[in-house]
Parts: structure tokens; sequence; C-alpha cells
């Protein structure tokens, strides 16, 4: 779906308007980092490595579970095309 995606800029926050579906999405500062990391090509454990280095997450944490999820979630909404 992905074709027409309008992006603003909420503080920390990402507000997304899906033009076709008449959509908004709002995306909290972690899910921003995720989608804007994917959207740059990258893996989902270089996202992960991206996330424990910018918000100082401990290693027993299952970050690349959640980045997975993520990725899901947003593929589920449109945001995202392709594959993990």
């Amino acid at each position: 779906m992905t074709s027409k995606l309008i992006e603003r800029e909420l503080g920390s926050e990402l507000l997304i308007y899906e033009a076709e579906q008449d959509t908004v999405f709002v995306l909290n500062p972690t899910s921003r980092l995720i989608f804007q990391l994917y959207r740059e090509k990258r893996t989902p454990k270089e996202i992960e490595r991206e996330i424990r280095k910018r918000f100082h997450v401990k290693r027993d944490e299952k970050v690349l579970f959640a980045v997975k999820d993520c990725l899901e979630q947003l593929r589920d909404k449109g945001l995202i095309e392709g594959d993990e």
C-alpha cells in the first residue's frame, strides 16, 4: 500500500497520513526510529543494535523480537513493504 504517505513530526513522535485509505498513524519515538531505519534499508539486527545504543538497553532485553514485531505491525498497516 505505501503509495502516498505524508509525514509530520509531533515532538518526538511521527504522524503519518496514509491518503489512499484516509488513515492517520502516530508512531512513538521507538517505532519512529524502527520505521526510519527500515526505510534506510537496515536489517532487523542492525535496527536492534541502533536501539540498544540510542536507548541504552540492557543485553538481557528482547529487543530483536520487539523490532520484528514492530516491523510486522507496520507492514500490516501498509506503512512499509517487503520482508524482514
